[in-house]
């Protein structure tokens, strides 16, 4: 059986997954950014095809960060399955979420880091 690893405030928690492998070419993004309000939820999405072995770990802040959901979704109704988190700002400032994409066999780290900055609405 092949599971993703999600690391919460509550410890570390692991979802099954089927494994598709991905193709070589593919490559995550460096770096991205979020601006998001604080109490309002925010997703984030990583595919979850990794080759035999290989695994998909996200770190975060939960100081500034409440991890709301996480599951396996399949957006195109194809073969192309996505782990989708959802967050909630629940304090003003800045903070990282790193997605971790490990090989397996094949041994490989890509790191997908989000900059988020959670913001509060002015009245």
């Amino acid at each position: 059986m092949n599971e993703v690893v999600i690391q919460d405030a509550d410890g570390l928690h692991t979802i099954p997954v089927e494994i598709v492998p991905a193709a070589a070419s593919e490559a995550a993004a460096a770096s991205e950014d979020l601006r998001v309000l604080v109490s309002e939820p925010f997703e984030v999405r990583e595919s979850a095809s990794v080759p035999p072995a290989g695994s998909v770990s996200i770190n975060y802040d939960s100081s500034f960060l409440l991890l709301e959901t996480a599951g396996i979704e399949n957006p195109t109704m194809h073969d192309d399955l996505e782990i989708a988190w959802t967050f909630k700002g629940i304090q003003a400032g800045r903070t990282t979420i790193t997605i971790i994409t490990r090989g397996g066999i094949a041994t490989f780290v890509a790191m997908r880091t989000i900059e988020v900055e959670i913001v509060v609405l002015a009245k």
